[in-house]
């Protein structure tokens, strides 16, 4: 979409503390000729051990410029650096993984790019957020990886939103159900089966070792998608504002079991306050599928399955 001119990319972030994994951005960025992109990370303990499926295979494959979250510049101060360089309301921002850099970006003080507060920044600047996460109409027992990896900041960037800033969620059951990938392994687009002419085809046969060849699930793809070309690609969607939506807040200390859900160490409260909210929801015309979730007492827009 970038080399389309469908859109300027204006920078590239990592949401979790894996000190390697924004070398994986680099390679893919340094292999389609992007390396002027500006590139941040997060930097705090969140997924610092986690070893990331293709990361090493990237870095040492496709070597690009940046290999490590010392070269650049934290994700949230980079937020601040290109937010502050951008004309007022123009940014649409595709939120994927953990809100990490979205909290600390909501609560950062003035500093040298600008006199604004953090949350007052994203509400000059920003036009609209698209963001992958949670499952609708409800997660159940099993709450949606982006959203309960990092509950902390999905509680306070959902609590805290602007609410002069749209937000679309794109949920889980969207991108399960919409596959991509084949054509960087068999075919056309990849020459003689080889999975190492390209990242983005190495990437995939790494994280799906077990069955290679087979798609994958496109849960940001979708996401960075509408992002780009909005409610109006193609005629796949139609915008219908109406009904409510509901947020529990998280929590890492649970009241106690019955009234929590394990989540790997950390817990949801369900008697936390709810966040009520209104929704706005997005019919997809050709493939049946049901985009997004859950926010604060503004207005938000999700994407719903067309019956």
């Amino acid at each position: 979409l970038v080399d389309l001119g469908e859109v300027d990319l204006l920078a590239v972030m990592v949401s979790v503390g894996q000190p390697t994994a924004i070398g994986a951005i680099s390679s893919v960025n340094h292999f389609h000729g992007h390396d002027a992109v500006p590139l941040g990370s997060y930097k705090g303990p969140l997924g610092k051990d986690y070893p990331g499926l293709y990361v090493p295979d990237l870095i040492a494959s496709f070597p690009g410029p940046i290999q490590n979250y010392s070269q650049v510049l934290d994700g949230f101060e980079l937020y601040r650096k290109v937010l502050s360089e951008q004309p007022d309301g123009s940014v649409t921002i595709a939120a994927h993984g953990f809100l990490t850099n979205l909290q600390l970006l909501l609560t950062s003080p003035a500093d040298e790019y600008s006199p604004l507060s953090g949350a007052g920044l994203f509400a000059l600047k920003v036009k609209q957020v698209v963001m992958m996460g949670g499952a609708y109409p409800h997660s159940g027992t099993s709450p949606e990886w982006n959203f309960a990896g990092s509950p902390e900041s999905t509680a306070y960037v959902l609590a805290h939103w602007p609410a002069t800033v749209p937000v679309v969620f794109s949920g889980f059951e969207l991108g399960v159900r919409v596959l991509t990938g084949s054509g960087l392994r068999t075919g056309l687009n990849c020459p003689s089966g080889n999975v190492s002419w390209n990242p983005c085809a190495r990437a995939l046969y790494d994280q799906d070792r077990t069955a290679p060849g087979l798609t994958h699930p496109s849960w940001d793809s979708v996401t960075s998608l509408y992002a780009v070309r909005g409610s109006l690609e193609q005629g796949w969607y139609t915008l219908v504002t109406d009904g409510h939506n509901t947020c529990l807040l998280y929590t890492s200390d649970a009241a106690d079991e019955e009234d929590s859900v394990d989540l790997g160490g950390r817990r949801i409260i369900k008697k936390k306050k709810r966040v009520e909210t209104r929704k706005e929801l997005i019919y997809e015309k050709e493939i049946v599928i049901k985009l997004i979730n859950v926010m604060r007492k503004k207005s938000v827009t999700n994407i719903e399955e067309r019956i």
